[in-house]
């Protein structure tokens, strides 16, 4: 059985792989998680006000309006099944759920 000191050194060993994890993870995604969630509530609201025209017309909007990263967005968005904005809401909000979960 290993002493105590080891075992805190394996504790503080694994504490820091999850840490590095999490750092590249959170690095693969577009936006902080606020800004993100903020974005599918502003996509959802206007697709409930006026549908969803087979573009990222709300999205962009979003993106615009906070002076978000545009492309990195969109090629995230896109990657993840997000080609409209309806799209994001039912494809990509998921995805972005499984990845914040797993951080």
């Amino acid at each position: 059985m290993p002493s105590k000191d080891e075992q805190q050194r394996r504790k503080a060993l694994v504490n820091q792989v999850q840490q590095v994890q999490r750092a590249q993870a959170e690095a693969q995604l577009p936006l902080s998680e606020p800004d993100m969630k903020a974005l599918f509530d502003h996509v959802d609201e206007r697709l409930e006000a006026e549908g969803c025209d087979h573009t990222l017309r709300h999205t962009l909007a979003f993106v615009e309006a906070k002076q978000l990263p545009r492309e990195s967005v969109v090629k995230w968005l896109n990657e993840n099944g997000g080609y409209c904005d309806c799209e994001v809401i039912a494809n990509v909000e998921e995805v972005w759920d499984e990845a914040v979960r797993e951080l």
